[in-house]
């Protein structure tokens, strides 16, 4: 038998190994700005092989330090029709093998390369904002968002969530392959700087929660444990922290009207102050209904605070042992979890050590990598 005479090397296919271009919109702020500086800040020291682009709002926004990364600035207004075109036309000028959206809102018209979208839970779907100031606004705001979330889960080559509870959420809900659903955990890292007293707060005794207060966070339920936390622990306050805009000031107005004390609103805290509401709170909440991965726990375990948190979606996957769990629908259930707490100084403490090996499992460096390792199956393809 004849067989086929080999093929010279010559005219054997050359691995790509050229430079990717990369484009990151890092456009958006808090929370999701935060992952999204958290992965560039750590891409920088681990991918020395592409050139990157990061599109920001403001040169403020995220710091580069490497050379083979460049700050592309698009101040469009979000969710508009000219953020749909001018978003689309500087990603075209750009040239990408993929665009990494770090959040969902992305232009619906055809880019070059591949994209790869982040999607941290699919709340907004479920829960509605009842405070919202135009209701048919928002509706129609609504639908078009659960569109584009279906389009966007099926047009990305790859999409990101921060947990397996996300994942299986949004391949059950979108039907999507879950070969194509990557799981890239965030991480706590420590507030640089010196920690700044609240000095209203300084004697006092604390419970701690920082967040909005959509309905989804369940702050409204979180009073209520409150109130019946008093009548053990007279002394101790409530602090609401963050800013909350229309509905804080509406659940703020409400509870003053009903006559409760103790609960404290400081509105928006700085970093440093908020290092140390956390580092003194007697024990941090969180009470929510609905998380794609809750920060704010490990956060408060990191500062060395015991945490109470609803057992609900995602939050066991990621607090494991480490916090004292609660029915987040039964005010009975989270006020014993507090109180079990604040009452008990050998179980804080045990929660605290609890709390230091949890953190141990989660890295933004890890995050970067995973991300980068999404990045370079992508491009393979």
């Amino acid at each position: 038998m004849n067989e086929p005479a080999p093929t010279p090397s010559s005219q054997l296919p050359v691995p790509d190994n050229s430079p990717k271009r990369i484009v990151i919109d890092a456009r958006s702020r808090g929370s999701t700005g935060r992952y999204a500086e958290r992965v560039i800040h750590h891409l920088q020291d681990i991918d020395n092989a592409n050139d990157y682009f990061v599109i920001v709002k403001s040169e403020q926004d995220i710091k580069l330090a490497n050379p083979r990364w460049q700050l592309v600035i698009n101040d469009a207004k979000d969710y508009t029709f000219s953020e749909q075109l001018s978003l689309w036309w500087t990603i075209r000028r750009l040239k990408p093998d993929t665009t990494h959206f770090t959040m969902p809102q992305q232009p619906v018209l055809p880019l070059p390369g591949k994209r790869v979208t982040t999607i941290h839970d699919l709340t907004m779907m479920r829960w509605h904002n009842v405070n919202a100031i135009n209701p048919w606004v928002y509706w129609f705001k609504e639908i078009v968002f659960r569109s584009l979330l279906w389009w966007v889960a099926h047009r990305s080559a790859a999409v990101i969530a921060p947990t397996r509870w996300v994942k299986t959420d949004i391949v059950k809900t979108f039907r999507v392959d879950p070969i194509r659903a990557h799981v890239t955990y965030e991480a706590a890292e420590p507030i640089p700087g010196k920690a700044e007293p609240i000095e209203s707060l300084e004697p006092k005794k604390y419970i701690l929660f920082n967040g909005n207060v959509f309905p989804h966070k369940n702050v409204e339920r979180l009073i209520e444990a409150y109130r019946s936390i008093r009548l053990k622990h007279k002394d101790i306050k409530l602090v609401i922290a963050g800013n909350q805009g229309k509905p804080g000031a509406k659940l703020k107005e409400k509870t003053e009207e009903a006559g409760y004390d103790g609960i404290e609103w400081p509105g928006y805290v700085p970093d440093k102050q908020m290092k140390w509401l956390w580092a003194n709170a007697a024990v941090y909440v969180y009470p929510s209904l609905s998380e794609g991965f809750g920060l704010p726990g490990l956060e408060s375990m990191l500062a060395g605070t015991p945490v109470a948190s609803s057992n609900a979606t995602c939050l066991p996957e990621v607090y494991g042992n480490a916090v004292e769990y609660f029915d987040p629908a039964d005010t009975v259930s989270m006020a014993e979890a507090i109180n079990k707490i604040i009452g008990d100084s050998k179980r804080a403490k045990e929660l605290i050590k609890l709390g230091k090996q949890q953190l141990k499992k989660y890295s933004w460096r890890t995050t970067a990598e995973q991300t980068l390792a999404v990045y370079q199956t992508v491009l393979a393809e």
